[in-house]
């Protein structure tokens, strides 16, 4: 499915249920932004994650896409696999630190002139 903003949404379906999804947003410069992906909790063993990657990156291909990039957790450990399956290049490490991460709140309240 393509958004009013020009990003797409894959949805894999089995047995005419949706069994997971991929949003990105693609640029100007024919690339993609692989943003969010969720499979389905009770079909994660069937192999459907990696089959949805693929899916999609053919799928991006098939439209001009050059360029795929990604973040990733580094906690994503089977995503992280998924990706190295894939010949994914890894750049430098990045961190976020989330809202609900304890030490994101230790850092927002550090007085930095202590």
């Amino acid at each position: 499915y393509c958004l009013n903003d020009g990003s797409l949404v894959f949805v894999l379906v089995g047995s005419e249920i949706v069994k997971g999804f991929y949003y990105a947003e693609v640029s100007k410069e024919n690339m993609a932004d692989l943003r969010l992906a969720a499979i389905d909790r009770n079909t994660k063993s069937a192999g459907l994650g990696f089959e949805l990657y693929i899916g999609v990156l053919r799928k991006l291909k098939e439209i001009g896409i050059k360029k795929a990039i990604t973040s990733i957790s580094p906690a994503n450990i089977s995503v992280l696999n998924i990706y190295a399956s894939l010949n994914f290049k890894f750049s430098n490490p990045q961190i976020t630190f989330h809202w609900h991460s304890p030490i994101y709140k230790k850092l927002t309240n550090h007085n930095l002139t202590d």
